[in-house]
């Protein structure tokens, strides 16, 4: 349900945009890798936060205001998790870490982009900076887990690390604040390939994880890692003109 209200809303500005602007128009597909930052607490010194890599794609539609500034909006799927590991004295292993709480969201961009001619049309330069409407359906979860160390933490000799952990949405909705870079390539005619950096930061946490462990069966320590949106997007898109023929 939430998707479809999503998708109302995105055509119904997308229309709106489309019939008050007058001059250049184009429609856009993004999709790419995002890497998601968390902040976390610890009464000890064992739990770090990871960086998993999640995907975002999506649509977008843009209108020209007055050159070099655009307006854009569209529709996108953002992929979250939060991701820890437990560090020891050797440093992180990558494939170690674990996630939980995986789920998906909606967004929904309102972003003005400033759009600069490097070479002859051919590679533009894009500034964009707005905010982001984010909603989702996530409930939570608990779970609990065990991992065989066999390393050391803090000079300590660890065999094992228990715990368990509870999922918790904070908020369905959030607004993030979007600023980002990003290039335009001539492909075909008025057909360009896009390339572009994003970075979302949020304000609220959307969703945290509180977690006790113990190591060795010894004392237990409260831990948690707390995700407020933010996130580092690469983009790959393809752009095309609707308000004019593919011509020279």
């Amino acid at each position: 349900m939430k998707a479809f209200k999503f998708f109302s809303i995105a055509i119904i500005l997308t229309l709106t945009l489309h019939g008050f602007c007058q001059k250049e128009k184009y429609i856009g597909f993004d999709f790419g890798p995002k890497i998601d930052f968390f902040q976390h607490y610890d009464e000890s010194t064992y739990l770090r936060n990871a960086k998993p890599v999640n995907g975002l794609w999506g649509f977008n539609f843009g209108c020209e205001i007055k050159k070099p500034f655009f307006f854009e909006t569209g529709i996108y799927k953002n992929n979250f998790s939060i991701a820890y590991y437990f560090k020891g004295d050797n440093g992180f292993e990558p494939d170690r870490y674990s996630s939980s709480g995986n789920f998906k969201s909606w967004q929904i961009p309102v972003s003005i982009k400033t759009r600069f001619n490097l070479y002859k049309e051919k590679i533009k330069f894009n500034y964009i900076i707005g905010f982001v409407w984010l909603a989702n359906n996530y409930i939570g979860t608990e779970s609990y887990g065990i991992e065989s160390a066999s390393e050391y933490m803090d000079s300590t000799k660890v065999d094992s690390v228990k715990y368990t952990f509870t999922n918790t949405k904070i908020s369905g909705n959030n607004i993030l604040l979007q600023t980002g870079v990003g290039f335009e390539f001539l492909l075909f005619r008025k057909i360009y390939i896009t390339l572009s950096g994003i970075y979302y930061s949020g304000f609220n946490t959307i969703t945290k994880l509180d977690m006790t462990y113990t190591l060795n069966n010894h004392q237990p320590y409260k831990a948690g890692v707390i995700s407020k949106g933010d996130s580092f997007n690469l983009l790959f898109g393809l752009k095309l003109p609707i308000n004019k023929r593919l011509k020279k």
